[in-house]
Parts: structure tokens; C-alpha cells; sequence
């Protein structure tokens, strides 16, 4: 009897070397199913929100400059306004956010034992 040896796991990609992506199929929907329907309220909805999501960011950084001005020192600042449904909470937060950059650098090792692979679908448009 011979002995085989187990197969070989394939390695993980290493995170420094560029991985081509597959080539994606290009899918168009039949007209009138619920696909080109979901595009179709996508394509209405979309440039939409991105206005109104610049718009109101603008607004906020405003509210924010102009409240923190005017009350330097505070750390939360409740607003009431008859245009508000409830109260607004302006307030600051500190967070704590890791160099991952740098640890790598320095630490690959540590990097290494606790990097974590994440993912997650999206929707971004193919310019051209």
C-alpha cells in the first residue's frame, strides 16, 4: 500500500500583492421584471440622495461650527427649534482608531495574528 500525502492547502493571498479581480458577467434584466425594476428605481433614487446627502453634511458642518462657536467649551449642547421633531444633541466624542498602516509596518506579526478579512456587497457605477 502507498501512502499519498494529504493535498496542500492552497496559501491565502498575501495582503501586499495586487489581486486581479475575476472578470464580473455584465447582466442585463428582462424588461418589466423585478430586477429592472429595482434598477430603474436605483437610477431615479440615487443622484437624489447623493444631492441631499451633500446638502445636509454642508448644513450640519454649519449647525456644528455655529453652536460650538457660540458656547466654546461645551461638550454636548441640546438645540430646540419648532422646525425639529426633537431635540438636537450637538455634542463631542473622542475615538480611539488604530494605525493599521503603521502597525503593519512595524508590527507585521501582531498584524498578522489579529487581522480579521471582512467584506461586503456594493453598488458602485463602472465609469465608461
Amino acid at each position: 500500500m502507498t501512502q499519498t500525502s494529504p493535498p496542500a492547502r492552497p496559501e491565502p493571498p498575501s495582503p501586499n500583492v495586487p489581486q486581479s479581480p475575476p472578470s464580473a458577467p455584465v447582466v442585463r434584466p428582462a424588461e418589466g421584471g423585478r430586477l429592472d425594476g429595482l434598477l430603474a428605481e436605483f437610477g431615479r433614487l440615487k443622484p437624489q440622495i447623493d444631492d441631499l446627502t451633500e446638502q445636509l453634511k454642508t448644513v450640519t458642518d454649519a449647525i456644528k461650527l455655529e453652536v460650538t462657536s457660540a458656547m466654546p467649551g461645551s461638550t454636548s449642547i441640546l438645540l430646540s427649534s419648532p422646525h425639529l421633531r426633537n431635540l438636537l444633541d450637538v455634542n463631542y466624542r473622542a475615538a480611539w482608531r488604530l494605525d493599521t498602516k503603521r502597525l503593519k509596518a512595524e508590527q507585521p506579526l501582531i498584524y498578522a495574528t489579529y487581522a480579521k478579512r471582512s467584506g461586503s456587497w456594493r453598488l458602485d457605477p463602472v465609469e465608461g
